[in-house]
């Protein structure tokens, strides 16, 4: 059995319904939640940025960028 609560792709596809529908706070705890799950998840801290950009929260969206940049496989 799954257990939801620790399950981080859950929280990416919730997230990224949340981020659809234009609820970028939900969306942002959501992402936030698959990361702690997962703190190497490139994905996580990029779809949060996308949220965090969209609440013209720039800087913090650059330091998600930024993070997944340096998670994500080379």
């Amino acid at each position: 059995m799954i257990n939801v609560k620790d399950d981080k792709t859950v929280y990416i596809g919730r997230g990224i319904v949340y981020a659809d529908m234009g609820n970028h706070q939900m969306a942002i705890d959501d992402f936030t939640a698959a990361i702690e799950n997962d703190m190497e998840l490139p994905e996580g801290y990029y779809r949060r940025g996308m949220s965090k950009y969209s609440m013209k929260m720039y800087k913090e969206a650059i330091e998600d960028f930024r993070t997944a940049y340096e998670k994500e496989d080379k």
